[in-house]
């Protein structure tokens, strides 16, 4: 235990240094899937409002395609 102590005591700098790094690492990809969830969300409200416009029939059938194979569902 003593060992573990010392340890801790003379790399204190490096492992405070490692953890603002870690946490950093840790909020930048929380804000990446936040971001991403908003861009399907965007995405999903653009197609639907593409199939559900007066846009010729080819345009409407590949935003259904599209919003069919990205997971959403099936109703619109």
């Amino acid at each position: 235990m003593g060992k573990t102590l010392e340890m801790l005591k003379t790399n204190w700098q490096w492992l405070s240094l490692l953890s603002a790094i870690l946490g950093f690492g840790v909020t930048v990809g929380i804000w990446f899937n936040n971001q991403n969830r908003e861009m399907d969300e965007l995405q999903k409200s653009s197609w639907q409002a593409l199939i559900y416009s007066d846009a010729p029939l080819v345009q409407r059938a590949e935003s259904c395609d599209k919003y069919l194979n990205k997971g959403f569902d099936s109703y619109t």
